[in-house]
């Protein structure tokens, strides 16, 4: 089982995300023609408020690329429809509608390419809390077993507990069981808290790419309750 930790303040995970992962970008009207764009998609499936979330990241060349914010001729469309909003943090595109349905993504690089992607529910793998877990113990001996299907090879686990101005946050390949220990809770205080499971798929395939599969979709399914930490 291999476990990523982390407990953060939001401001302190926004920094260490900016150096880790680079806020750098790059309009994309600086880009040769010639230069690949790897296409980085995103479909998040949000149970509680039935709702559905799609983002897309542009990078140059591959996934350790430059960001790109797309300008000029260059265009990304979902459903048809322009983005909502662009991350200036990790610099991509964004989407959100209500309902849970698939997404159709088409970049446009130029007047002569472009590129039609799809994510679809079906892909997805859903997951639940069960109804009994309503709480979380400061001792390090909460344990909790997710409803759904195994995980298979390239799915894994976020689970997130939240309260106001406390928070942690774990990534979990390989496993249905939920272990909230004593580095987990260190930071939470006893009274109430957001529990969000997100279960995470990468998508084999990439159906039109600007290079060799040179892309990648994931697709997420998203849950969350309010329990108590006692």
């Amino acid at each position: 089982m291999k476990k990523i930790k982390t407990t953060l303040s939001v401001v302190s995970a926004l920094m260490l995300l900016c150096t880790v992962f680079s806020c750098e970008k790059r309009d994309s009207t600086d880009l040769e023609l010639n230069i690949p764009v790897y296409q980085e998609l995103l479909v998040r499936y949000q149970m509680n408020q039935k709702e559905t979330v799609a983002e897309a990241t542009l990078r140059t060349i591959d996934e350790k690329g430059t960001r790109l914010e797309l300008k000029g001729d260059s265009k990304i469309l979902c459903n048809g429809k322009p983005p909502q909003r662009f991350n200036l943090i990790f610099n991509s595109h964004g989407w959100k509608v209500k309902g849970l349905v698939d997404a159709e993504f088409i970049y446009t690089k130029s007047d002569s390419k472009s590129f039609k992607n799809k994510i679809s529910f079906e892909e997805a793998e859903t997951i639940e809390i069960p109804a009994s877990f309503a709480s979380v113990t400061l001792d390090g001996k909460t344990k909790l077993k997710w409803s759904g299907a195994s995980l298979g090879k390239n799915e894994q686990i976020i689970v997130s507990l939240q309260q106001a101005g406390n928070g942690a946050t774990e990534i979990i390949k390989g496993t249905e069981l939920l272990e909230f220990d004593k580095v987990f809770v260190g930071k939470m205080e006893k009274g109430k808290a957001i529990l969000t499971v997100t279960r995470r798929k990468k998508l084999d395939g990439f159906n039109q790419s600007d290079g060799i599969n040179n892309g990648q979709r994931i697709v997420e399914v998203e849950i969350f309750k309010e329990i108590e930490v006692k």
